[in-house]
């Protein structure tokens, strides 16, 4: 059944029914095994040139008239198509027609006249921006830093609800849901010289609330070209040489850069600041006698019952416009020493 030495078969008598079935099994498995070892041929997709996938872009690109607002997926394609056609060669670029490129260039104006300045005065008051923030539940960590947020805005020409609009995004409007803690001081998700990762330890940590603030602003002066106030944090040396510091004038070109997602910066406009700038503001007085409030129960210890049932009284005291504007942390730490009151 396995031949002779040579590798030929050539019996010299008649073979049994059962040595042929042999015969005829080994055949049948090394045809199914060669069957098994052979992939799976797939054609080949056609190649696209670059001119090709240019035009390509270029026609998924919605006519600048229908352009109302920017979507992170028509930006992306656009900066694409304007990659492509710059690499092209000259005799490429001759061919595309000239229809093509001039909706690419009419998108591209049309999309950067949306864009939002990082360099610009400040169109919002601290305490519009508090009342935004305790209204989307902010933690009172959060409201007390907003007057820093104006200082250094003041102080380097960046505009300040951008960046505390920012810091609402990256710490959960204080709260610190992922990994940086609320004792790191870090607003801005920083990130140490050389991280290994994204874990906790991979994030800077600052010393004050006010240190992470002035950081904060010194490492949007990377992108906006803002030289820093103070001794700059260690992540500040490694960012400022990239090839593209000082070159970021629009909150929407973050995306890609200070965090991968390219929605990143059209997010803090379109989920942040444009809800800021429509809150309405309120009255100081009402605003001061909310934080007045706060700060005295932050500073009450547990076990001090007299204290609490003090501090209850002076909340039913309150108006109902100041009562909105007490923080929701403040709210849950009087319900959970209350013992039986509940405030909403």
């Amino acid at each position: 059944i396995i031949g002779y030495d040579d590798g030929n078969f050539g019996p010299q008598r008649n073979i049994s029914r059962a040595e042929t079935a042999k015969i005829l099994s080994l055949i049948y498995n090394d045809i199914v095994k060669e069957n098994e070892e052979k992939p799976e041929e797939k054609p080949e997709e056609p190649k696209i040139t670059p001119k090709e996938q240019f035009e390509q872009l270029v026609d998924e690109l919605p006519n600048p008239t229908e352009i109302t607002k920017i979507i992170a997926e028509e930006k992306v394609k656009s900066e694409q198509a304007r990659n492509i056609y710059n690499n092209l060669k000259p005799k490429e670029r001759d061919s595309i027609p000239k229809e093509k490129i001039e909706k690419l260039i009419s998108v591209e104006n049309k999309i950067e006249s949306l864009k939002t300045l990082i360099m610009t005065n400040t169109k919002a008051e601290i305490r519009q921006a508090q009342a935004w923030a305790i209204k989307k539940g902010a933690h009172k960590r959060f409201i007390d830093v907003a007057e820093y947020y104006w200082v250094y805005g003041e102080l380097t020409g960046i505009n300040p609800e951008i960046l505390y609009a920012q810091a609402a995004k990256e710490t959960s409007f204080g709260r610190y849901t992922g990994k940086v803690k609320p004792e790191m001081n870090n607003w801005a998700g920083i990130k140490i010289y050389d991280p290994i990762g994204d874990n906790t330890y991979d994030h800077e940590i600052f010393e004050t609330p006010e240190d992470g603030v002035r950081a904060h602003f010194n490492h949007m002066g990377i992108y906006c070209g803002v030289e820093p106030i103070g001794i700059p944090h260690a992540r500040w040396y490694k960012t400022s040489t990239a090839a593209w510091a000082g070159s970021i004038k629009y909150v929407e070109d973050l995306g890609g850069k200070w965090a991968p997602n390219p929605d990143y910066g059209i997010s803090i406009i379109r989920d942040y600041v444009n809800y800021l700038y429509t809150t309405p503001i309120p009255l100081e007085e009402d605003m001061n006698k909310a934080l007045e409030f706060s700060n005295m129960i932050e500073s009450i210890e547990e076990e001090d019952q007299e204290a609490l049932i003090e501090a209850l009284e002076q909340y039913e005291n309150l108006t109902e416009s100041q009562k909105e504007l007490v923080p929701n942390n403040i709210k849950e730490k009087l319900n959970t020493q209350g013992k039986g009151f509940l405030i909403p």
